[in-house]
């Protein structure tokens, strides 16, 4: 992530962080961010892409074991 992170240095991209505690996530159907209309948060960690003001892309924490959709969102960040 970090390389990722190097090589979006100088471009035009925002990335935020939100850190969540676990225990006030897990099992509780009623945080924010499972609620909120533009995030809903299904696992952690995610990260979510936005193009404009929809959700283009995102990588849930199962996905991260691998590697493979974190490498294709890295690619289309880059684009």
């Amino acid at each position: 992530m970090s390389d990722l992170l190097k090589e979006l240095d100088g471009q035009d991209v925002v990335i935020v962080r939100c850190p969540i505690e676990r225990e006030g996530y897990k099992g509780n159907a009623q945080h924010p961010f499972r609620l909120h209309d533009k995030i809903k948060l299904k696992s952690v960690p995610t990260l979510i892409w936005w193009q404009g003001d929809s959700t283009s892309d995102r990588v849930v924490e199962e996905e991260f074991v691998t590697g493979d959709h974190l490498l294709e969102f890295s690619e289309k960040l880059l684009k």
